[in-house]
This record gives structure tokens, C-alpha cells and sequence, in this order.
């Protein structure tokens, strides 16, 4: 049996769990997490603790790129941060939660990495996801900024996938492109549905006196 102890976690602070308690009453307010900060840990790997109130040494803050549902485990939320590449010059060793008050509801560390500047010679955009464990999904605001949003590859094949199974497509007209029904019949006058191959040789059948009505 492994030994092996946890070396990243995250956990979600004592604010944090009296909002979301508040927020599962009846009368409660769902909590609206808005931002999302990094931090240096102070220069070394700091250990996630329920009490804490901010990061140990925060470098670097802003709003959420989306907050959503884990779609393989119900009761998780998982909590989207994207620097772009323009950003960066620190390392990144805790990662924090805050609702739109400024409170800190989770709190976590994670694999030091350097986020680079683009004046050092190397731009890249960096994603860090939070995952939230909570009783309740409807305890939480679920939401995208889409005046912030930055898409990330996972977002774009989510959102195309979404698109390739819906039924939510424009129809084609006379004076737009879009999809349109087939229709087998000879006698029809719609202008909103396209003839099949039967219903053309039909056609032509009928025009050269080749037709026998089926």
C-alpha cells in the first residue's frame, strides 16, 4: 500500500464554509466567486490552511474566466484563472478563490512553475483551475465573464461539441444560407425545402412523358 503523501491540495477556508452553510439555507444567497489570484508562497511551497484569510505573498490578480460544473463529478465546481501572455516576471506556487466580496473561499498550492514576460523572450498564456468540492453545485454562481473571457482549447471544443449536437441551427430562406429540409415530393410549392435526387429524376421523368405515378 502507498505512502505516499498529498504534496498539493486545495481546501476551502473557514469563510469559505460558513458562506457556502449560509448559502445552502433556504433563504440563502448562492456565493458568486469573481476573482482569482496567484501567489510566490513567499519563495517556497506553501501548505494549504483552512484559516487563512489571503496567499501567502499574492503576485498577481483577476477576474474569473469562468466558473462551471465538473462534468464527471457532480458536486465539484471548478474554478477557471487565465494570465495572458503579456503577464508575467514570477513564479507561481499557491493559487486563491475569492467570492465578490474579497473573501477568500478556497485556497491551494501547486507546482511551482515561472510565468515568463514577454520582455524576457517568451510569452505564453498559462491556465490554472481550481476544483471545489461543495455539498451543493447550487451553492455557488455559476458564470462566464464574456466581456473578460479568454478561450481557452478545452473552452472551444467544449463550446463546438455543444453546437455539433444541438438542434439550434438557422434555416436556410431565399435570402439567407442555412439548413434545409429534403423532401421527396413532385407537387410541392415550398421554397423552404430542397428536392432529393428521387424527386428531380421524377421531375425530369415527367418532363420527357417517362412518369408513372408511385
Amino acid at each position: 500500500m502507498s505512502t505516499t503523501t498529498r504534496k498539493f491540495k486545495t481546501v476551502i477556508t473557514d469563510t469559505g464554509a460558513k458562506k457556502l452553510a449560509q448559502a445552502a439555507a433556504p433563504d440563502g444567497k448562492p456565493v458568486r466567486l469573481t476573482h482569482m489570484a496567484v501567489g510566490d508562497g513567499g519563495g517556497t511551497l506553501p501548505t494549504p490552511d483552512s484559516k487563512q484569510t489571503r496567499l501567502v505573498h499574492e503576485v498577481w490578480r483577476h477576474t474569473v474566466n469562468r466558473v462551471i460544473l465538473d462534468a464527471t463529478h457532480q458536486n465539484r465546481i471548478i474554478a477557471e484563472l487565465v494570465i495572458p501572455p503579456e503577464t508575467g516576471g514570477f513564479w507561481i506556487r499557491e493559487i486563491g478563490v475569492f467570492d465578490e466580496h474579497g473573501d477568500l473561499i478556497a485556497v491551494g498550492n501547486t507546482a511551482e512553475s515561472y510565468k515568463p514576460a514577454v520582455a524576457e523572450g517568451s510569452g505564453r498564456a498559462q491556465t490554472f483551475r481550481t476544483i471545489l468540492t461543495v455539498s451543493s453545485t447550487a451553492t455557488v454562481v455559476l458564470t462566464v465573464d464574456n466581456t473578460m473571457v479568454m478561450a481557452t482549447v478545452d473552452y472551444v471544443d467544449d463550446k463546438l461539441k455543444e453546437h455539433e449536437q444541438s438542434r439550434r441551427h438557422p434555416d436556410a430562406s431565399l435570402t439567407a444560407k442555412g439548413f434545409v429540409q429534403l423532401s421527396s415530393a413532385t407537387n410541392s410549392v415550398s421554397e423552404t425545402q430542397a428536392a432529393t435526387p428521387k424527386a428531380v429524376k421524377a421531375a425530369y421523368d415527367l418532363a420527357n412523358g417517362k412518369y408513372t405515378a408511385q
